[in-house]
């Protein structure tokens, strides 16, 4: 509705004005400052401070969820957790980004490749942002291999971290067939697709890139392409000299 896409807009820009510090000071009621009033100056009763003088943000926190300091932060999560981690990871974004593009296929459920492509974005920083502290959200094996031979990733960690990856892309394409096998069938059966035939790439896209190439060597070309575009993307905003993601 225009409602909600006017709230939506609304709590971007505010969003925006937070990240960036345009929202300069803040008051917080008497009852909740006595541990604060020494530290700022006040006005009409109410706390009166900047974003920048407070340490960190005491309500949302994004590493733990708990305000107690937990002593297992330092230590580094076994490679089971890493592998778990990054099953998940794919899961995510396997199931939800292939999962949009079957109920556009199947339900047209979205509209034009904007859509499709909004909620994969969605899907990716869901993943990264839930395996992120534990594996990296490498979340690719050729990201990971990336990073073991540019970076200092462990070469012991490749071969497990391919497999979890592998397993819960395979895992969730499993998933999106079982959720949307009767709307499979009844779109194969409206449009006389008979599996096997070159006319069941129809179906068949909703779970895998289906180019019309003229051979295997420029479809090889198309795939070390983006698999490279996104390394040098990743491996551009990671770097600890880039002062613009520091």
């Amino acid at each position: 509705s225009n409602e909600m896409k006017l709230f939506t807009t609304i709590f971007i820009l505010i969003n925006i004005s937070f990240q960036q510090g345009y929202v300069q000071s803040f008051t917080l009621p008497r009852e909740s400052t006595s541990g604060l009033r020494n530290r700022f100056p006040s006005e009409n009763g109410c706390i009166q401070a900047k974003f920048s003088d407070l340490e960190k943000p005491v309500a949302l926190q994004l590493s733990g969820g708990s305000n107690e300091q937990d002593t297992n932060v330092s230590k580094s999560p076994s490679i089971v957790k890493e592998m778990m981690a990054e099953f998940v990871g794919t899961f995510l974004i396997v199931q939800l980004g292939c999962g949009t593009v079957c109920s556009a296929i199947f339900k047209s459920a979205q509209v034009g490749l904007w859509q499709i492509a909004a909620v994969w974005s969605i899907a990716v920083t869901v993943a990264i942002s839930a395996t992120a502290s534990i594996s990296g959200a490498h979340l690719n094996p050729a990201i990971t291999f990336a990073l073991a031979t540019a970076r200092d990733f462990s070469w012991r960690k490749v071969l497990p971290f391919i497999v979890a990856q592998v397993a819960g892309a395979t895992v969730a394409a499993g998933v999106n067939l079982a959720l949307f096998s009767d709307s499979i069938a009844q779109f194969e059966a409206s449009n006389n697709i008979i599996r096997g035939s070159i006319e069941s790439i129809a179906s068949a896209s909703a779970f895998g890139e289906y180019w019309s190439v003229s051979s295997w060597g420029r479809a090889f070309f198309a795939e070390a392409f983006g698999t490279a575009m996104l390394a040098f993307v990743i491996f551009s905003l990671t770097n600890p000299k880039n002062e613009t993601t520091a």
